[in-house]
């Protein structure tokens, strides 16, 4: 009974700290009932979007607006206005029919308070799609609720960069909602709408909907009032600036006729103040039709190229432009091909005249087949000065290199100088967000502008070459993509084994801050550095399966330990086809921010491809032609992209590999070569092929000081490649820098061509309720939007670990078990141990101990040390333990019969390898601190006065085992009184059963509530 109703209690609380739901509360609650900072009533938003253009596609007439023009009161000069901005997605049921209600009460009020201007942000689908949406809701609002005819509003955002939605509406806020803003550019009102939580059009009946429209005209009064009152209650109509005049209406034969012009009402009249005319009409006058006029032709510009194949212009101007009817105006500007003397290959500044290859790290640093290199834009940050027990430089530059065999990053600070040192690092889960990893890239953006709580820079993402095998330990489901991390230590960016904070002695593991699932077998990542999305977490890579392009937004990573991924939009670029190498060869993505090009390595075709990133159009969802994907809702995007603007911009290389750009430049790396291409990139010609390593070269990268890296996969290195040779002067120009077509010759991209999808998405794509995932399972103890769930404590008990069975290994790092019979066990690789699990939190080595040195303690006697093994350092044989020691100033080593077996150590790991003949001794700075003992041999006749504790780090409390383990913390003293209850059942269960090496999970009828336990304290 006690249990049962601890269960239901704890299922209780889970519910409370799920997600946000329909709750209007602001600050919103992530899963795990945090609060994410937002835009709340009481807030000022007047610096929101500053000086950003939003694209208007309805109504007609209007191509877009900047929110600040309506954030600031002009009173009693000028009107003073009110804003309301709605949030909807395409896909969502709830959202259209609410959209419906929206237009009619924005078109009634705003004519009758023309200073209240409505927004509506409409995100997902094309800009055709767009007003598609507003037409139709406008129409049916009209049939529904009156006829409204010539609506003005609302001002139909497409929202396509998510700005509105991440400016007013920060997830994890509901949808669809609405912000009110007064005229001061405070926000006044947050709230959502009647229709939320609606999974079908029709669940929402009209009466529930039109709710809408009276909370709108509720909350607008009060506010309309208080404008009102800035003038004192009276006040003259005010107006927009005057069009410009109408061209001169001129019937046949007459000499005269007239032309209007006209201007928009602002704000009505208040109180006792009057209104002007809004339109006018004056006489003009009429005569025979005018001729276009123009000059005669300039000469031929220079050619746009000194040497091979070019273009060069001429222009004219127009001395008189056509009136009344007359001829219009020739052409103004035209073409013409040009050529100079053959173009010749020359030496490159960068590289000299031949390549000096220097081996800046090898195995012996970490590496293992690395794949990649990049530059930290924070060198000396994630690593500090001391970290796992070793000092590191945090001065000069600081490599990461991404390593394919070792599914790890190996970190270099003060890389190329001689306080280089080096350390590799694994996310715990590494067999499902590093396996094979092919390539990173930071967010080097510094200044974008961003708000500093959002700004990413200084994350890194990852790709990994696999379809999610689990190390072939499971059939392929291909719900594999780039993982997202946030290189600052602070907790939980990373953590220990077991989850929890990282000391200056423990080993420390990367832990992700989201991760998407669209590109399997992906060898290329790049960051995109725009500066538009709110978060920057714009990334380009490669579907290696497809063959595609595919750009993530992450729009607002989940953070760590959350697995929430519906915000976020994914694109495909299915025109764009990158025909991939052998397995595991890194396939370069380079990005040309001015000229917002992308280049791509194509290692199967030998070729390098161009694409403009900012071209393109939707199609349609891809949800139906791709349907492995990360959440099923409507804020997660994810689209067919076409019309896109590309091109085959380098051919006949032997598997390109890696690309770097650097002063107009591109350097490519040949794997089969070892060789070193550098392209100019105005002209794609091929200027020098430089031999520059053995074949196996992969990643390259520049170095902030503009030298450029190189991993070799096939030999194990990093290499720095300088000039052997200067080049003997500076060389010359393959195009003329000065060169620009004049506007009227500029050519339009291909996307215009284009016709976009206006159709509405069928709605049964999207899942309407936020309830799942979007994990690739059906299973209940995978597919549910809190992370910790009940069903998944039971996961723990499956043994059905064959490669094809039905359990979803996804779901087990969702269930929080990263440590499971069907996984990897990541102590074993740890000189052989093997993993105890803690559920939600990580795991436990059962050949690790703990040793650190009393609070105010300083190592001159036993007594000063505490180990966290109750039993003390009893071993067994053939078995290697690694002692993590932090007793900073009272170094301990290992020894027999008083002779030392190990360096000593007082922070960081001590191997203690049981072997014959056996140690007998942890030795201190002033003699033994602890014998060390055989597993097995009598141990009666030995006594010590040293300490032995168990440190607390899980969600309950045991004595009798060092891998049963418990949260240190202050709670209710409700809490209390429960966890105390079931604290004594466990403990008593767990004394008469002692099962070593096996979690609390294990136990018969103790594995769901262990899934529980966490949360009592977390919820508190």
């Amino acid at each position: 009974n006690t249990m049962a109703a601890m269960l239901w209690i704890a299922a209780v609380l889970l519910w409370g700290v799920r997600g946000q739901g329909c709750s209007d509360r602001c600050p919103p609650l992530d899963t795990a009932g945090q609060e994410v900072l937002s835009l709340c009533p009481g807030d000022n938003a007047s610096g929101q979007l500053a000086g950003v253009s939003l694209p208007v596609c309805h109504p007609s007439g209007i191509s877009s607006v900047q929110i600040a023009d309506f954030m600031s009161a002009q009173a009693p000069t000028g009107p003073s206005y009110l804003l309301v901005i709605s949030n909807y997605y395409i896909g969502c049921n709830a959202g259209r029919r609410e959209a419906n209600v929206f237009s009619y009460a924005s078109t009634t009020i705003h004519e009758r308070y023309p200073n209240v201007i409505f927004l509506s942000s409409l995100k997902g689908g094309s800009s055709g799609q767009c007003q598609t949406w507003a037409q139709n809701f406008e129409r049916d609002g009209a049939i529904a609720m009156g006829n409204v005819q010539g609506a003005e509003q609302p001002l139909t955002i497409h929202d396509g960069d998510s700005q509105l939605r991440d400016a007013f509406f920060t997830a994890p806020y509901p949808h669809p909602s609405y912000v009110i803003i007064d005229h001061n550019g405070q926000v006044r009102e947050k709230f959502v709408g009647p229709c939320c939580g609606r999974e079908n059009y029709y669940d929402c009946s009209t009466s529930d909907a039109m709710a809408l429209n009276a909370t709108l005209h509720e909350k607008l009064e009060p506010l309309l009032a208080e404008v009102a009152q800035l003038y004192g209650g009276n006040a003259d109509c005010f107006f927009s600036g005057w069009t410009e005049w109408a061209e001169c209406s001129c019937a046949t034969g007459n000499n005269s006729g007239t032309r209007d012009r006209s201007r928009s009402l602002l704000q009505k009249a208040l109180g006792s103040g009057s209104c002007a005319a809004e339109s006018e009409q004056e006489t003009c006058g009429c005569t025979n039709p005018v001729a276009c006029q123009v000059s005669e032709w300039t000469a031929w510009s220079s050619c746009s190229r000194p040497c091979g194949d070019g273009e060069r212009y001429r222009t004219r101007e127009v001395s008189t432009q056509p009136e009344f009817g007359g001829t219009a105006c020739p052409e103004v500007a035209e073409l013409e091909d040009c050529a100079g003397s053959p173009c010749e290959q020359q030496c490159v500044p960068t590289l000299g005249q031949r390549i000096n290859a220097t081996t800046i790290a090898s195995a012996e640093d970490g590496l293992s087949s690395p794949r990649d290199v990049a530059f930290s834009p924070f060198p000396g940050r994630h690593l500090g000065s001391f970290a796992e027990g070793r000092s590191f430089p945090t001065s000069g530059q600081e490599a990461w290199v991404a390593n394919g065999h070792g599914h790890s990053i190996t970190i270099l600070p003060g890389v190329g100088t001689s306080e280089q040192k080096s350390l590799t690092r694994l996310d715990r889960g590494w067999f499902h967000y590093m396996m094979n990893i092919t390539a990173l890239s930071f967010n080097t953006v510094r200044d974008s502008g961003r708000n500093a709580d959002r700004d990413t820079f200084g994350f890194f993402a990852t790709c990994q070459d696999s379809n999610n095998t689990y190390t072939g330990l499971k059939d392929a489901n291909f719900f594999m993509g780039p993982s997202l991390y946030d290189s600052s230590p602070a907790y939980k960016n990373l953590v220990r084994h077991d989850g929890g904070e990282c000391g200056p002695a423990d080993e420390c593991f990367f832990l992700h801050t989201d991760m998407l699932h669209e590109s399997p077998s992906c060898p290329g990542i790049v960051h995109d550095p725009e500066l538009t999305t709110a978060y920057g977490t714009v990334y380009w890579t490669i579907d290696g399966v497809a063959g595609h392009v595919v750009r993530y937004d992450y729009q607002q990573p989940h953070g760590p330990s959350l697995m929430d991924h519906s915000i976020a939009a994914v694109r495909r670029y299915p025109e764009v086809q990158i025909e991939r190498g052998r397995p595991g060869l890194h396939q370069g993505l380079a990005i040309d921010a001015a000229a917002r090009a992308l280049y791509i390595s194509a290692a199967g075709s030998g070729q390098i491809h161009k694409v403009m990133m900012d071209s393109g159009e939707y199609v349609r969802s891809a949800r139906e032609d791709y349907p492995v994907f990360s959440s099923p809702l409507p804020s997660f995007e994810y689209s067919i992209w076409g019309c896109v603007e590309h091109e085959v911009f380098a051919t006949g290389l032997q598997e390109p590999s890696g690309l770097a750009l650097r002063d107009g430049k591109l350097f490519v790396a040949e794997h089969a070569t070892g060789n070193l291409v550098v392209y100019d990139l105005a002209t794609g010609f091929l200027i020098q092929n430089y031999s520059a390593s053995a074949p196996g070269l992969m990643g390259l990268e520049f170095s902030p000081d503009g030298v450029l890296y190189g991993v070799n996969a096939d030999t194990d290195e990093l290499l720095e490649f300088r000039p052997e040779a200067a080049c003997n002067g500076t060389g010359t120009a393959y195009a003329d820098p000065t060169y620009e077509r004049p506007a009227s010759l500029v050519e339009a991209r291909n996307d215009s061509a284009c016709s976009p999808n206006t159709s509405i998405p069928d709605a049964n794509l999207f899942v309407q309720v936020h309830t799942t995932t979007g994990y690739a399972s059906n299973d209940t103890s995978v597919q549910n939007d809190s992370v910790m769930d009940a069903n998944a404590a039971l996961l723990e008990n499956r043994t059905d670990c064959e490669a094809n069975s039905t359990l979803n290994f996804d779901g087990l790092l969702l269930g929080g078990w990263h440590c499971h019979r069907c996984l990897p066990d990541n102590c074993a690789m740890r000189d052989g141990g093997r993993c105890v699990a803690i559920q939600w939190a990580g795991y436990t080595c059962d050949n690790e101990l703990h040793l650190t040195l009393r609070p105010g303690a300083d190592g001159a006697s036993p007594e000063d040390f505490v180990l966290d093994a109750p039993e003390g350092l009893v071993l067994a044989a053939n078995r290697t333990y690694r002692l993590i020691v932090n007793t900073a100033g009272s170094s301990v080593y290992v020894a027999r019969q008083g002779s030392p077996l190990s360096a000593a150590v007082d922070v960081g790991a001590l191997r203690i390898t049981m072997v014959e003949p056996f140690p007998d001794t942890l030795m201190g700075p002033n003699g033994m601190i602890l014998p060390i003992q055989l597993m097995g041999a009598s141990t009666s006749s030995t006594t010590t006065t040293m300490t032995s504790t168990f440190t607390p780090t899980s969600s309950f409390t045991s004595t009798s085992s060092r891998t049963h383990t418990s949260t240190s913390a202050t709670i209710t003293a409700l809490t209390i009184t429960l966890t105390s209850t079931l604290t004594s059942t466990l403990t008593s269960t767990i004394e008469s059963s002692p099962v070593d090496g096996v979690g609390l999970a294990s136990l018969p009828q103790l594995g769901l509530l262990a899934g529980f336990l966490p949360l009592l304290v977390s919820f508190h």
